[in-house]
């Protein structure tokens, strides 16, 4: 009942005893510990290249941050001008209105 496939159990971990048995019977003794050598240096091999990817991801989402940051920044200054902006169009609007009250151009005063 090994071939069953539990949560916290390898899926093929019957395999895995069928190769190292392979292994063992079919590779003669005096290569055996080289092979392992190599095994372990592919293994470290692959690791490396596995932290090395992982520090190139890390630099390119610190720069993504950055630039992240610049754009909220940015978005920022962009509020508060529209917002002044429309505080001096409203005054622009009211200094008008007050002027076409006094020339008496004003569609009410018709």
């Amino acid at each position: 009942m090994e071939a069953k496939c539990y949560a916290t159990r390898a899926p093929y971990a019957p395999l895995d005893k069928i190769a190292d048995m392979v292994h063992f019977f079919l590779v003669p003794p005096n290569e055996r510990a080289a092979m392992t050598d190599n095994v372990e240096d592919l293994v470290l091999e692959h690791l490396r290249a596995i932290r090395s990817t992982q520090g190139e991801h890390g630099d390119r989402l610190n720069r993504i941050e950055l630039r992240l940051s610049a754009i909220e920044q940015t978005l920022g200054s962009l509020y508060a001008l529209s917002g002044s902006d429309r505080e001096t169009i409203n005054s622009v609007i009211r200094r008008i209105e007050r002027i076409e009250r006094r020339l008496e151009l004003s569609e009410d005063a018709t």
